[in-house]
């Protein structure tokens, strides 16, 4: 008997142990089929805001061409067209979409000239913003806007914003705090009017600290090279990169109020004129982490 009852405690025990660890396993299972299932629902709330901000990005887009065919009447039945929440100003048009599930997006299109345009600004105006909103010593500022025109000298301009983190001697931290405000599009020199309030303080800062010889709004083109083609005038065409600029390029600057009271933020480049007019789709952020 007393045998029978010592086996019999440890078969309880071996149990024990047993219910213990699987216990442990179907824990651990759950929390990593958790973690699976948050991160497929990021990833489809992702696409989700991808999609929608594509197409809010063309209705926008839509809208801004109707509008220059509206009559000018309010009362007019064409007039009913126009969205009611549509406003203007400094050359930004802000218009607000409602999708399915309360799904909401503020589109802000602001032409391309408001930002810095990384292949057609000149060396010191890229100064002036990286020291006025990169926060570097003018040294530093000057190093790295030197950079940036030895890249369009050796490759053929720039095509995405991220190439800044190939020129030598732009840091992550000096792109992080101007990605925002350049892109890799020719639209000429920059606007101040049509400039966020940050670039337009920053422009206006540079101004005064250079004699008002900085950015300003139509400040000119650089001067066309004439006469005789020579191998000095085709380098200094080449490094003065004065292509056509597209005019048509806007940006839209799309803010995602999803329910449940969760934010995101995206930009869209687009050009009405062309026959692909989303021209590129950032990533999706939420406001608080910004723009990655």
């Amino acid at each position: 008997m007393r045998g029978g009852g010592s086996e019999s405690g440890f078969a309880i025990a071996l149990l024990l142990w047993m219910i213990a660890g699987m216990s442990l396993t179907v824990a651990a299972v759950i929390h990593f089929a958790s973690a699976d299932i948050g991160m497929a629902e990021l990833r489809i709330k992702e696409a989700k805001a991808k999609a929608i901000g594509r197409g809010a990005a063309l209705l926008a887009l839509r809208d801004s061409a109707v509008q220059t065919y509206l009559p000018e009447d309010p009362n007019s039945p064409a007039a009913a067209l126009a969205t009611e929440d549509l406003s203007e100003q400094g050359g930004k048009r802000t218009t607000q979409y409602e999708f399915s599930n309360g799904w909401k997006v503020l589109v802000a299109m602001q032409p391309s000239n408001g930002y810095i345009s990384l292949n057609d600004v000149d060396p010191g105006n890229l100064e002036m913003l990286l020291i006025e909103l990169g926060g570097l010593e003018p040294s530093q500022a000057a190093d790295m806007a030197q950079g940036v025109i030895d890249y369009r000298y050796d490759f053929p301009g720039f095509r995405y914003t991220e190439e800044l983190l190939a020129v030598e001697g732009v840091s992550r931290i000096a792109y992080d705090s101007v990605k925002n405000y350049v892109h890799p599009f020719r639209s000429g020199q920059t606007d101040a009017t049509s400039a966020s309030p940050a670039l337009q303080a920053a422009l206006n800062q540079g101004q005064e600290s250079q004699g008002d010889q900085g950015l300003s709004a139509g400040a000119a083109e650089p001067a066309a090279i004439g006469g005789v083609v020579t191998f000095e005038s085709i380098a200094a065409e080449i490094e003065q990169r004065s292509g056509v600029s597209d005019t048509t390029i806007v940006a839209l600057e799309l803010r995602h109020e999803v329910a449940g009271g969760e934010t995101l933020i995206q930009q869209i480049w687009a050009s009405p004129e062309r026959e692909n007019q989303i021209l590129r789709v950032g990533v999706i952020a939420s406001q608080a982490s910004g723009r990655e």
